[in-house]
């Protein structure tokens, strides 16, 4: 009796289980075998016919026509008549008894891609590899916290297994992906055939229909610039496409983890890579208003509700999103440390941490040791990844050899150049206001140093910049001490002019009386709009002659970037940026290759899918590493059976 009851709950098991399997696509059956539809070439077959068979006559007869013998008379290559399947081709000719066999031309893919830069793409396949700069316009490579280069090459076999993947599904363009960042180059000869365009009426944040649809393949929420065109103006946004998905097998640059791909813009960081949470929420549901099935965001910062019940409304409507986890090496076990939306806690979130070329957690990356419910779910590559970029850069600093601060025009006496230590921390050619009345000219200009406070000097300080091509977008990031007192300003300029001070202020900073760290970056791309830039600093102040003691400035950096729009340009940075659109590609891949998977669904096969990495045991929700092949093979367990044995 025990026996027949076994025999009779492995029958219903098998047939529930082939129930709920038979309406999913592709196949499964119950032992966990994919079974994929092959591609083939559409309106021809190859044919085999039986000795002694008149092939051109039978050819005929089927309305077909004879394209070539392929090296065997009987074995034949057929064009099918208009209008006819090749499935139903197939077993025409089948059942012929003058024919032998009859097979669709099946087409057959290599694994690697004949993209030119693909072997830099370690992430992809890791071959221990070194990742060298190429042609890329201003590769930032990974190093140690003594800044030198590390972990490059890497350890061979240490990727996603992009290529194992590659054997199932290299096309997404079923699934439209939105990266919502700073935008995306939509022109870039990798990007151009990858980009979205709505099928029908194109729908505002609020579903309303946009008159003039989305000529430009998405929306720009930034507020600046034209709103329907998208274009980015850092580099960083078509970075994070490029990855996910870069046009494949073309003989040019890099391939996405989608070798075809439908990608959505959603410009909402501006040329400072800034953008206000309004802003993201009306980007993020213009993706979902608009079909995205899979969403990217590679930026952070605190907590808001409003935020949350935007990913939430993403979740109402079935869509995976990726995350980055932040670059401060943190633990967001230590609330403190959270960052958002990596810690929001939603079922559809994929926050993701950075591994290095030996798939160990990179030293920038965050993490969360929290023994349960940890939010950064898994790692994926995210140092030294080579991409797509927005255009040419031109990038000077007081780094940059002849560009330090001891290289400027200094106008007047009271800007000096000095090597300093502040708090423990040395500076060379630190940048100092401390006006000539200041006899000790001491380094610590908040306790000892003097200025005059007056309405206006001549004591400027400027830099003449000369660029190598016409400047679509600027910034220029400036450190700075100061313990100016609440009367007095901080000014910079800048402008097209060269050799001369500037003309248009940028902004006026005021002080607040006690000392201070500050490291803002302004939008310049309205002023150095040129082929010259020029930046210029100076004080001012209300106080008319008045000395003003335990006050001053003290500037420690600057970095002016400028990029100019192209479209053959490629970069390699780092940053958990960089690891989250590999988890968002794979999403893409897996719902490609499951149309009937939700979120749910994808979110499983991408955590569970994943290769077990000791480097993110404790530190992650899985100790996963993203693996794409893993994540197409997961089969999601049945649930809702119940099974009762009398």
């Amino acid at each position: 009796m025990k026996i027949e009851s076994r025999f009779i709950l492995r029958i219903l098991i098998l047939l529930i289980l082939g129930i709920i399997f038979s309406g999913q696509k592709p196949i499964r059956n119950p032992f966990g075998i994919l079974v994929k539809k092959p591609e083939y070439v559409p309106g021809e077959i190859i044919v085999k016919f039986k000795t002694g068979a008149s092939v051109s006559s039978l050819v005929f007869q089927k309305g077909g026509k004879l394209l070539s013998n392929l090296g065997h008379s009987q074995i034949t290559h057929i064009k099918l008549q208009s209008g006819e399947s090749v499935e139903t081709a197939v077993q025409t000719y089948s059942n012929d008894p003058n024919v032998e066999f009859a097979e669709p031309n099946y087409i057959y893919r290599a694994q690697s891609p004949n993209d030119s830069s693909y072997g830099s793409l370690w992430g992809l396949k890791n071959t221990g590899q070194t990742v060298t700069a190429g042609s890329t316009v201003n590769p930032d490579f990974y190093t140690d916290t003594n800044g030198n280069p590390t972990a490059n090459p890497g350890t061979s076999g240490k990727d996603i297994s992009a290529e194992s993947a590659w054997t199932l599904q290299t096309d997404c363009s079923s699934v439209v992906v939105a990266v919502v960042d700073s935008g995306i180059n939509y022109n870039h000869q990798d990007l151009t055939n990858e980009m979205w365009s709505p099928s029908g009426s194109c729908l505002d944040e609020n579903g309303g229909t946009i008159i003039g649809s989305c000529p430009n393949h998405g929306w720009n929420y930034t507020g600046t610039r034209v709103a329907n065109d998208p274009m980015d103006y850092t580099g960083h946004g078509t970075h994070v496409a490029g990855t996910i998905g870069a046009q494949g097998n073309n003989g040019i640059g890099t391939t996405g983890i989608c070798q075809t791909s439908k990608l959505m813009a959603v410009r909402v960081l501006d040329e400072t890579g800034s953008g206000a949470t309004a802003n993201i929420i009306k980007g993020i549901n213009f993706a979902v208003n608009n079909g995205a099935k899979v969403i990217n965001m590679s930026l952070g910062g605190p907590y808001s509700s409003s935020y949350y019940l935007a990913i939430q409304n993403a979740l109402n409507h079935d869509v995976v999103v990726a995350v980055a986890a932040g670059n401060s090496g943190l633990d967001h076990a230590n609330g403190s440390n959270a960052s958002y939306p990596c810690d929001f806690n939603l079922s559809n979130l994929v926050c993701v941490a950075a591994l290095d070329q030996n798939f160990s957690l990179s030293n920038f990356s965050d993490f969360n040791t929290a023994a349960s419910g940890s939010t950064v779910a898994l790692g994926a590559p995210g140092t030294n990844i080579m991409s797509t970029w927005s255009g040419n850069m031109s990038v000077f600093s007081q780094s940059t050899p002849g560009q330090d601060f001891s290289a400027w025009t200094i106008t007047g006496t009271d800007w000096r150049v000095k090597n300093c230590t502040i708090g423990g921390k040395t500076f060379t050619n630190l940048l100092m206001f401390t006006s000539s009345v200041n006899t000790v000219d001491a380094c610590d200009f908040w306790s000892a140093a003097a200025y005059y406070r007056q309405a206006s000097s001549g004591n400027n300080i400027y830099r003449t910049f000369t660029l190598p091509f016409t400047v679509v977008a600027a910034t220029l990031a400036i450190d700075y001490y100061e313990a100016l007192l609440n009367t007095d300003h901080f000014n910079i300029y800048a402008g097209t002019n060269s050799g001369s001070f500037p003309a248009s202020l940028v902004i006026s900073k005021v002080g607040i009386g006690s000392l201070d760290y500050k490291n803002p970056t302004y939008n310049l791309s309205s002023i150095c709009n040129s082929t010259t830039c020029t930046i210029g600093l100076n004080f001012t102040s209300t106080g008319n002659g008045v000395i003003g003691v335990g006050a001053g400035i003290g500037v420690d950096n600057y970095t002016l970037t400028t990029l100019g729009n192209d479209t053959t340009h490629y970069n390699i940075i780092n940053g958990t940026s960089m690891a989250s659109p590999h988890v968002a590609g794979v999403a893409a891949l897996v719902r490609a290759y499951n149309p009937n998977y939700t979120y749910s669904d994808t979110v499983n096969a991408i955590l569970y899918g994943g290769t077990s990495n000791g480097s993110l045991q404790g530190k992650t929700k899985t100790g996963n590493a993203v693996n794409a092949y893993g994540a197409l093979k997961y089969i999601n367990a049945p649930t809702g059976i119940t099974v009762t044995v009398q």
